[in-house]
């Protein structure tokens, strides 16, 4: 009873979102404001959260919070895409005899699968490089946590070994243990420092860095065939399609009945308001062209008043 009466309280504060949107848009009207104003994105907005609200049942707060989400994630991903085309350009100068590159691959194996921006085999082991956006001085703990320093203080972001541990478990399995694999982090950050334990297996290190480090790498274990290694590593290729969390999260409810008939009447309800708006607008329109006659009229009758006084003066 109190879940049913939380879900309905929510959409009465999705249906006030809706009608307050729609109230400025026809305040917008009455004034004669230019539809296309950069004001006009806040009753859109107001409208969007509204019926968001009114079918998800989720509260405003909770919309507003998906949607900063929403924003500081593109922000991220558009800045390590900045990054990726940057590294991507970089490998392309490793001499193509010594290194294989693979770009942007999905690898399958048993019940395991990831997605893999940059893969370079070497004569000496192969490289997992992951790229990441971090700002301010960059450490590594004994842990291999990675940790910005922000005026003094230190925020702990998020722990390397995890983000890397299921790819190097995809690699190790498909090519059974036999080689190294190196995880490597390439971040654009000039102060990147790892000095608190030097012997940590995933690498951070600058991107403009990068290419020297895969170079200048060196171990014991060597790969005689790179070319068999890279034709291992295609045959457990499969094709992927990247799913964006934002719409699966915006509108994580089950699609029920109840969510269904709110949906049919939230639609008929601002079908309902958009064409009293449209009315009322004709109304407003027909009444000025009233008016508008009226006032010619009078000026008619003026003029021909005039004239007859004219007329009779002759």
């Amino acid at each position: 009873m109190k879940s049913f009466a939380l879900r309905l309280f929510n959409r009465v504060i999705g249906l006030l979102y809706i009608v307050s949107g729609l109230c400025l848009i026809r305040l917008s009207i009455s004034r004669n404001l230019s539809p296309d104003a950069p004001w006009m994105v806040i009753p859109v907005s107001l409208i969007l959260i509204g019926l968001t609200v009114f079918v998800s049942s989720k509260t405003p707060g909770e919309i507003i919070s998906i949607l900063k989400d929403f924003y500081k994630d593109r922000i991220i991903r558009a800045a390590n895409k900045r990054i990726d085309k940057q590294v991507k350009y970089a490998l392309q100068c490793l001499d193509k005899e010594k290194f294989k590159v693979i770009e942007d691959i999905s690898l399958k194996v048993d019940n395991l699968e990831q997605h893999f921006n940059h893969i370079v085999i070497s004569p000496n082991a192969i490289f997992n490089i992951e790229v990441k956006t971090l700002s301010n001085p960059i450490l590594v703990d004994s842990i291999e946590n990675c940790i910005k320093d922000n005026m003094n203080e230190e925020t702990r972001v998020s722990s390397l070994d995890l983000q890397c541990r299921n790819y190097k478990k995809v690699l190790e399995k498909i090519i059974n243990y036999k080689y190294p694999i190196i995880d490597v982090i390439a971040i654009k950050n000039d102060v990147c420092n790892s000095s608190r334990n030097t012997d940590i297996s995933v690498k951070v290190i600058n991107h403009n860095s990068l290419i020297d480090f895969i170079e200048n790498y060196s171990d014991e274990q060597s790969i005689d065939d790179i070319a068999k290694v890279k034709n291992i590593l295609f045959s457990y290729k499969i094709h992927s399609k990247e799913k964006d969390n934002f719409i699966s999260e915006f509108y994580s409810f089950k699609f029920e009945k109840e969510n269904f008939l709110f949906l049919i009447i939230g639609t008929m309800f601002l079908a309902v308001c958009m064409r009293g708006m449209v009315n009322l607008q004709k109304r407003n329109d027909y009444i000025k062209s009233i008016k508008v006659q009226y006032q010619d009229s009078n000026l008619v009758n003026e003029e021909d008043l005039i004239m007859q006084e004219d007329n009779k003066a002759i």
